[in-house]
């Protein structure tokens, strides 16, 4: 059930898309809308990937100060990633981003990875290999925990890579 995987920001989806390394896209955006997004649409959709899930999931924690009226991540986000996860075949090349890389496509990465059944534990371990700046959107993890019965936030906390507890 291995996938590889690239988390990148979203300044460079178009180059990497282009590279044709990957055959699947996970677009996390705004909740407002996938207007930071230019290439999502019939263009990437039905030419360039055959498989690609665009969800709108805000990066807000209970404890953010700048909500921005978003509101937090929901359960039902995070079981669409979970979905999709489960979808993948085995061997995809999964590109994924969000705004800048660093907290939401890489707790949605942990969320893939437990999805597919890997342990806690070795996702916290790839993540931190493939992306050392990555900080995790806790709450994201938290559902995820809840949702798989899996323990993604307590060990991205004893990596020291969650912000908040």
């Amino acid at each position: 059930m291995a996938i590889s995987f690239h988390v990148a920001s979203v300044k460079y989806v178009n180059k990497l898309i282009e590279s044709k390394q990957f055959d699947t896209l996970i677009s996390i955006c705004h909740p407002n809308g996938i207007d930071d997004l230019p290439y999502v649409g019939t263009d990437w959709a039905g030419n360039k990937l055959p498989h690609g899930l665009v969800v709108g999931i805000p990066d807000n924690t209970p404890f953010s100060r700048d909500r921005k009226g978003l509101g937090l991540p929901t359960g039902e986000q995070v079981l669409r990633v979970i979905e999709f996860a489960r979808s993948l075949p085995d061997g995809a090349q999964v590109l994924l981003h969000c705004k800048r890389g660093r907290s939401r496509s890489p707790a949605v990465l942990l969320t893939v990875l437990a999805a597919r059944g890997m342990m806690e534990k070795e996702a916290v371990r790839q993540l931190l290999t493939n992306c050392p700046k990555a900080t995790p959107n806790g709450w994201i993890l938290k559902l995820a925990d809840a949702i798989l019965d899996v323990k993604l936030f307590h060990y991205a906390s004893l990596a020291g890579i969650v912000k908040w507890k």
